[in-house]
């Protein structure tokens, strides 16, 4: 018996738990080599393996605070990458650099990311040290910006 629906969002494509309401984005909705920017849908609580690889023109995405985890290879060849925006304190707690699978391959891909503030302490070994981000000083009320 089926306990959910497959739901198109924002030219991402979801499975919607009828359950419990959590989404998983699966894939774009578009061509791969289309998508340019993806903002995953509140309430989006992973990321398929495979979901978003080989989309080569993607440039930026953000990460909602309702997301736990992120698929293997999600992200692989995604090689335009350039801006993550985090808004999950649980993925931001992966990127702390042992996890590299999870969180870190995606940031290793960025040149800009993007934390809420009220999550980002400063004590994040990847994007201080390991991941070679340096906090930017441009003063922004949201998020702590993190340039290459």
């Amino acid at each position: 018996e089926a306990q959910g629906r497959i739901e198109i969002i924002d030219n991402v494509q979801y499975y919607i738990n009828e359950k419990t309401g959590d989404f998983t984005a699966l894939a774009p909705a578009v061509s791969r080599n289309e998508i340019t920017s993806i903002s995953l849908a509140d309430g989006t609580k992973e990321i398929n393996q495979y979901a978003f690889d080989n989309c080569s023109s993607l440039t930026e995405i953000t990460l909602p605070s309702s997301l736990t985890s992120i698929g293997y290879y999600a992200f692989q060849n995604c090689t335009s990458l350039a801006t993550v925006t985090i808004e999950s304190y649980d993925i931001y707690k992966a990127a702390d650099g042992t996890t590299l699978n999870q969180a870190g391959g995606l940031l290793a891909k960025a040149t800009t990311v993007k934390v809420l503030e009220s999550i980002d302490d400063g004590s994040n070994t990847y994007l201080s040290s390991t991941g070679g981000f340096t906090l930017d000083s441009t003063s922004d009320p949201i998020y702590n910006i993190y340039t290459k």
